[in-house]
């Protein structure tokens, strides 16, 4: 079996842009910026910082399959993507379990009894991954059912490309039930019907589109896409967004590959291996709507450049902070375990 390790030359280039793409997600939540209206400047701009997320799952997947080996359905490789699984899943529970509090909130403020809101909340934790407050939980929901998808389907020698071909399938059914979602024209009885399961479960098609972009993510260590592909396939999905604005759900798709692979064709080796970056943008990016929310809540403050600059400040701050004691701690443990030795 041939280890394909993705080049340790853009690692770095992944976790600056995971680190820029958490700060993108805050931007999605205060709205700073309105520059362009709502012509095509506005459209081009909401749907870049939509890519963020996109993102997050292709590199999740490609820095997966990187501690693979080819093929991926090689057997030693079903524990890797178990630990990835559970790994994802004690993360969820335990940010679920932090943002319970904006929950319990909100269901005291609408009048919920005790067993209404147990339900809307088990529902939201098992579906949708996201509660008043914790929108963003969605990642994660989305990237666990993805994750044990892709671990069957390689249990029984699914073919990579089959896994990400189901998930295409999954994602563009995902975007078309968001489409139909606030429409009032006659659809058939069939779609409206999955229409209102989705409304009763996921809520939307958020959940579907993990899998695709882990999976694709996961392919891109293997399969080498010109960068000049890359770039049409980004001008492609923006240009589709302008030019057909009501489908921006699907070709946004194609923006977010496009980036990524651009993203991955950079070449900037690492000089550390403390991921300080990467590190930083998963803590920015689960701590924002917590500061967030005490924003709205406390100072009525609910969007703009002053809101974004706030939340981004503070969960710099939070995540660096964080950061240099874990290192703290680690070095006083190292160094404790040499002095016994």
């Amino acid at each position: 079996m041939k280890n394909i390790n993705p080049q340790k030359s853009n690692s770095l280039t992944i976790d600056i842009c995971k680190f820029l793409g958490a700060y993108m997600v805050v931007a999605i939540h205060t709205t700073p910026w309105n520059l362009f209206g709502t012509g095509a400047f506005n459209t081009v701009y909401l749907n870049f910082i939509y890519c963020a997320v996109p993102c997050f799952f292709m590199a999740s997947g490609y820095l997966l399959a990187g501690r693979m080996e080819w093929p991926l359905t090689a057997k030693d490789n079903l524990p890797k993507v178990a630990h990835a699984f559970f790994k994802m899943l004690k993360l969820y529970l335990l940010w679920s379990l932090a943002y319970l509090p904006l929950a319990i909130f909100d269901y005291r403020r609408s009048g919920f009894g005790v067993r209404e809101a147990a339900i809307r909340y088990i529902k939201g934790l098992i579906f949708s991954g996201e509660h008043y407050g914790s929108w963003m939980l969605w990642y994660m929901i989305s990237a666990i059912y993805a994750l044990g998808i892709i671990y069957l389907l390689l249990k029984i020698k699914v073919n990579p490309w089959a896994i990400t071909a189901l998930g295409l399938v999954f994602i563009l059914c995902g975007a078309a039930l968001d489409m139909l979602s606030g429409t009032t024209n006659d659809i058939s009885p069939a779609i409206n019907f999955i229409r209102k399961l989705m409304w009763a479960t996921t809520g939307n098609g958020k959940v579907f589109r993990g899998l695709f972009y882990i999976s694709f993510g996961m392919l891109l260590t293997k399969i080498k896409i010109p960068v000049w592909a890359d770039v049409l396939i980004t001008l492609c999905g923006f240009a589709g967004c302008v030019a057909f604005n009501k489908y921006t759900g699907f070709f946004v798709i194609l923006c977010a590959v496009g980036l990524f692979g651009i993203i991955i064709s950079v070449k900037v080796p690492y000089v550390s291996d403390r991921k300080i970056l990467r590190r930083a943008s998963m803590i920015i990016y689960f701590m924002h709507l917590y500061v967030y929310m005490i924003l709205v809540l406390r100072f009525g403050l609910h969007s703009g450049k002053r809101a974004f600059l706030i939340v981004a400040l503070i969960t710099t701050a939070i995540a660096f902070a964080y950061i240099a004691i874990c290192d703290l701690i680690k070095r006083k443990n190292a160094v404790k375990c040499k002095e016994k030795a």
